[in-house]
């Protein structure tokens, strides 16, 4: 069921954060993210969705996740999730930061008949007392008109530094 109070409670969380915890993160030499695992992915908590309409398919999956297969080809099929397991260190210890995934995918025309070709979504993430994070994040076919073969890529973002991603060959078939 889709909470349609759930996407301005996440704005509100944000704007509290980034106004309360001003010791928050920037991008240093320091601070470096990796990959750890990509691929097919599962959750391993109870999902929900939420209302999401700055993504391409309209709603975000929300639970912990975990890589089950690791590869760089997807095939492009109803329910198929798939990301990347990133791990960042040179965090503040015990703060929160705010990371930008950015997923860019081929061409797809919604069924309004509008045009995406990716999105950006802003998270707020916990770091640890080590100044780390750990994380899997991705992406889900929910709808037919997302089921479009090519590049798709997935990067995580702090500030204006890079700190991992990962392209997939998404195809037709299977």
């Amino acid at each position: 069921m889709k909470k349609k109070w759930v996407w301005p409670i996440t704005l509100l969380l944000v704007a509290f954060f980034l106004v309360n915890f001003p010791t928050r993160a920037t991008a240093s030499g320091e601070t470096k993210g990796r990959i750890i695992n990509f691929g097919l992915i599962e959750p391993i908590t109870k999902e929900r969705t939420e209302d999401s309409p700055e993504t391409t398919g309209g709603i975000r999956r929300i639970a912990r996740w975990k890589v089950t297969k690791r590869t760089g080809k997807i095939p492009a099929r109803i329910g198929l999730q798939f990301g990347i397991e990133f791990f960042v260190t040179g965090l503040p210890s015990n703060s929160v930061v705010i990371l930008r995934k950015t997923v860019n995918h081929p061409k797809i025309t919604k069924p309004d008949g509008k045009v995406s070709k990716g999105y950006t979504l802003h998270m707020a993430i916990p770091t640890t007392k080590d100044g780390t994070i750990r994380g899997v994040e991705g992406y889900g076919f929910d709808h037919e008109y997302e089921l479009v073969p090519g590049e798709w890529t997935i990067e995580f973002w702090l500030q204006n530094h890079k700190l991992a991603g990962k392209t997939f060959q998404v195809y037709l078939g299977e």
